[in-house]
């Protein structure tokens, strides 16, 4: 998934653990009796948190390669300019770009 995609997710499973610990909150104040009243939200809010814990993973190593290939598009094209700046002040030296 591109990097885009991945942070709207990340986003709505925040609201969505968000709501459903709000809920649970709320039905666990309204009806405190029951046993297993809440089971259904409570395995819900456990699921939620690590699909959110997951695309927050995938988010951030999305993010880490999009940084290194920036870093490596930028050291190019210094490299660029240095040999530029090295043919314009010596028109005679032969440089070849190193690999």
């Amino acid at each position: 998934m591109e990097l885009g995609t991945l942070r709207l997710l990340r986003r709505a499973l925040s609201a969505a653990l968000a709501l459903i610990g709000i809920a649970l909150l709320m039905l666990k104040l309204q009806a405190p009796g029951g046993p297993g009243s809440g089971l259904p939200l409570a395995l819900l809010l456990a699921l939620t948190f690590a699909a959110l814990v997951v695309v927050w993973r995938k988010e951030l190593a999305a993010n880490e390669a999009a940084f290194a290939e920036r870093e490596r598009a930028q050291l190019a094209m210094l490299r660029l300019q240095v040999e530029l700046s090295k043919k314009k002040r010596d028109p005679s030296a032969d440089v070849a770009p190193k690999t």
